[in-house]
């Protein structure tokens, strides 16, 4: 009797698609003709942002094991009073020296944004709608900002073109794993329970507030004045005031890449050289991005 087949997997394999140079920049001014091959320089550059919201400040300390952005406590009310957004941030920006015969001498193509915001936070929540013609801007408990277009500027190589590569990958926040006196530090990742996001005066298991994820740099977007919900937000149901506000976010972020103050850049994902200091050091912060521009960035 010959052996039964393999069960049939329920959730098919999703193809994956090569993202190509060709599929973000194709069409005049960006087409390629026949004759003579010149140096070229293509700048390109993009950027993803993963957030999370978190648990911020509590009414009270609670006793049950429960947590969620809008309660503490499945027996006892008590209430969020803030809430704020941990996230990652990766960028990239590249110089390309390429040999071809264009159909024009340059070509310039902005960047283009898309937020993907998720009705549902890491525990399995959901905290109202985030979709509707009305509500294009707003974030969620959870999402990922895209870049559905890089920026690629393509001209004549001169003199001062360099071929580089440089991508970058920083933290909003930083893992404490223990405290005063002796100060360590551990992996961060957004999709830490919201248990480490609160103090131990705001939390439910009193005794120890570490691990803790401590905000280090960047805009974390809190919100004041209770539980968290997607109509809270200034962009729920007011898209000129969300796209405000999310461009606002987006350009402070950016920002932190290139500041000469090494404690607003974005803490790296295992600060290991800032064990024994109260917050992550130089070492252990992203190096000061000299490439990226958001004024390249093309919010209409």
């Amino acid at each position: 009797m010959p052996p039964f087949p393999p069960p049939k997997d329920p959730t098919p394999t999703p193809i994956i698609e090569d993202v190509s140079g060709g599929g973000w920049a194709s069409g005049s001014p960006h087409t390629q003709s026949s004759g003579t091959f010149v140096d070229y320089a293509e700048y390109t550059q993009w950027m993803t942002i993963q957030y999370t919201r978190n648990p911020d400040m509590t009414t009270q300390v609670a006793t049950d094991d429960y947590r969620s952005l809008t309660q503490v406590s499945a027996v006892d009310t008590h209430n969020m009073l803030s809430t704020r957004l941990s996230f990652e941030i990766t960028v990239h920006n590249s110089c390309k020296i390429i040999k071809g015969d264009f159909t024009v001498s340059s070509a310039y193509q902005s960047q283009k944004l898309a937020i993907l915001p998720n009705k549902f936070d890491k525990a399995g929540y959901s905290y109202g709608d985030v979709s509707g013609v009305n509500n294009l801007y707003v974030f969620g408990p959870q999402g990922t900002i895209i870049t559905t277009q890089p920026y690629i500027r393509r001209a004549a190589k001169v003199a001062a073109d360099t071929a580089y590569s440089f991508t970058q990958t920083g933290y909003s926040n930083a893992l404490q794993v223990s405290g005063w006196p002796d100060y360590r530090w551990g992996t961060e990742d957004i999709g830490h329970p919201y248990k480490y996001y609160l103090k131990d005066y705001n939390d439910i298991s009193t005794g120890s507030d570490h691990p803790w994820s401590a905000r280090e740099a960047g805009d974390t977007y809190t919100m004041y004045g209770g539980p968290y919900n997607t109509s809270s937000e200034g962009a729920f149901g007011d898209n000129a005031t969300g796209v405000k506000l999310l461009q606002l976010w987006i350009e402070f972020n950016c920002a932190c890449l290139g500041t000469s103050q090494y404690w607003q850049r974005f803490p790296i994902k295992l600060p290991l050289a800032s064990d024994g200091q109260s917050g992550p050091v130089e070492a252990d912060r992203l190096a000061v991005n000299p490439y990226y521009d958001s004024s390249f960035h093309d919010y209409s």
